[in-house]
């Protein structure tokens, strides 16, 4: 089973903050994927509600997709990889640590996120975790605490399948 990445974005403040910050059109990352237990499209990803699966019905009519992108890995092997960040909080921490790592970037260094938690997961880093989990070509190259949403997009838009 491959691994499909997802992009968007909503209307929210935070939304906006995320996607001028990272001049990207998205201001969230998931992973999609059909769920043989449920019987159903489940979006897997961490939010202010903490790191969760959603049905993708019901998910869709408060997100607007931006791009979906499939990658020929094991979505097992994956999964195992964020597994034990189930049911765990979102990393607030994280998130207000990627303002410095952007900062860095911007003046040609790299800063580490100082804020980031080992038992938390913001959105980008649940999928990079994911991706390299599943030893996806490139992942490894990506910093799970200090990959964007925007630089997911783009490491995607590079290695994925775009899914039309």
């Amino acid at each position: 089973m491959s691994i499909t990445v997802g992009f968007s974005t909503h209307g929210g403040l935070l939304s906006w903050l995320i996607r001028k910050a990272t001049r990207s059109p998205a201001s969230h990352a998931w992973i999609l994927y059909d769920d043989p237990t449920f019987g159903e499209r489940m979006v897997l990803e961490s939010t202010a509600l903490g790191f969760h699966l959603s049905p993708f019905d019901g998910w869709s009519h408060h997100n607007r997709v931006v791009e979906v992108f499939d990658f020929e890995a094991p979505l097992s092997d994956g999964l195992k990889a964020v597994t034990q960040f189930l049911g765990e909080r979102y990393d607030v921490g994280g998130l207000l640590g990627m303002p410095i790592v952007l900062l860095g970037r911007w003046m040609r260094r790299k800063w580490l996120n100082p804020f980031r938690s080992s038992k938390a997961v913001f959105c980008s880093e649940a999928v990079v975790r994911t991706l390299q989990g599943a030893r996806v070509a490139g992942s490894l190259e990506l910093d799970p605490e200090g990959t964007s949403p925007g630089d997911l997009l783009e490491f995607c838009q590079r290695t994925g399948r775009k899914r039309e």
